[in-house]
C-alpha cells in the first residue's frame, strides 16, 4: 500500500494551493478576502499563499483591493475562469512529452509508453480547461472526502 506522503501527485502544491483559493472565492460571492482569511479556511500556509496569490492577480485571474474591507477578489466570475487558466499562473503549461525524456536516439518518434503519458497529459489539460470555478463550486460533493467520482 502507498502511503498518502509517498503519492505522485498530479499537481504541484502551488496548484492546489491556488485552485483551494480560487474556489473559495467564488464561494464567498468572488470576494473579497484577506490573505489571512483565505489561508485560514482553505488550510494554507498565508506566507506562501502571498506569493500565491499575487502570482493569481499577475495573471489578471484575482484583483488586490487595500484597506479597510480590502482583499483579494475574483477578477472576473467564476462562469468565465477555468481550472487550466489557474493551474498556468503558478505553474505554466500543463508538461507534454514531445521527445523521449531519456534521451535515447533510437526513439526519434514517441514509444509507446511516452505517447501514453502524453495523451493522458492532453486529457488532463483538456479537462482542466472545459472545467470552470462556477463548475467546481456547483458540483456535488461526495460524502466521504477519500471517495472518488465514478468515471
Amino acid at each position: 500500500m502507498i502511503s498518502k506522503a509517498n503519492k505522485a501527485a498530479l499537481f504541484s502544491q502551488t496548484a492546489e494551493y491556488a485552485l483551494r483559493a480560487v474556489v473559495l472565492l467564488a464561494e464567498v460571492g468572488g470576494g473579497p478576502l484577506t490573505t489571512n482569511d483565505i489561508a485560514g479556511r482553505a488550510d494554507i500556509p498565508s506566507g506562501y499563499l502571498s506569493k500565491v496569490l499575487r502570482r493569481l492577480s499577475n495573471a489578471g485571474i484575482l484583483s488586490a483591493q487595500r484597506g479597510v474591507g480590502g482583499g483579494f477578489a475574483l477578477e472576473r466570475p467564476a462562469s468565465s475562469i477555468t481550472a487550466l487558466e489557474v493551474v498556468e499562473a503558478v505553474d505554466g503549461a500543463v508538461p507534454r512529452v514531445s521527445r523521449c525524456p531519456l534521451g535515447r536516439a533510437d526513439h526519434s518518434v514517441l514509444c509507446p509508453l511516452h505517447r501514453m503519458i502524453d495523451r493522458a497529459a492532453c486529457e488532463v489539460e483538456a479537462a482542466l480547461s472545459n472545467t470552470t470555478i462556477e463548475a467546481l463550486v456547483s458540483a456535488p460533493r461526495p460524502l466521504n472526502p477519500n471517495e472518488h467520482p465514478s468515471p
